[in-house]
């Protein structure tokens, strides 16, 4: 667990992928602190398991990445998991910090990237796409989505399930958290 006090700031909840083929159909967090419940981390229905040492590893369905965020979001490319706060919590997001690994790393004329987006409903809706900024690598690099103007994720007590899409890898290229 990793512990906070009430109104003190901190890590909510990761993921550690050393050790895993990749392709797992689901994978539980390794840490949390208590005053949250995680789900696993599982793929949107655009994306298949793939073996790749040390991550969460996808290919895309038909082989065939979104070359954009709204692309992604179409093609249902992400990975999800939800953020409950526990009886008497309550939970404020100020970012989402995240090492997204793409089979290469592009360039100008073929840009690689991630976004984010989020539901308080249980699912029914989804905010926007939220670009997370970051420089995609191969050996992947650290992604940063910024989320302390969304109202919905301040000082909530709903339930928070989050989708990560990374898009504009290459076809039959993989992917991975």
């Amino acid at each position: 667990m990793i512990p906070l006090a009430s109104g003190q700031t901190g890590t909510l909840l990761l993921w550690e992928f050393t050790g895993l083929n990749g392709d797992e159909s689901s994978v539980a967090a390794t840490g949390n602190t208590s005053k949250v419940t995680v789900s696993s981390l599982t793929r949107g229905s655009g994306l298949n398991p793939r073996a790749q040492t040390n991550t969460f590893g996808s290919s895309a369905n038909g082989n065939v990445y979104g070359t954009n965020l709204s692309d992604a979001i179409s093609r249902s490319q992400y990975y999800q998991f939800t953020i409950t706060p526990n009886s008497g919590n309550h939970v404020t997001l100020s970012e989402l910090d995240f090492l997204p690994y793409f089979q290469n790393a592009g360039g100008a004329n073929d840009p690689r990237g991630a976004g984010l987006t989020y539901s308080t409903d249980g699912g029914t809706t989804f905010s926007s796409g939220i670009t997370a900024s970051g420089t995609a690598s191969i050996n992947g690099s650290l992604f940063t989505a910024n989320l302390s103007g969304q109202s919905a994720l301040q000082n909530t007590t709903n339930a928070i399930i989050v989708r990560i899409y990374l898009y504009g890898n290459g076809a039959y290229e993989s992917t991975g958290i």
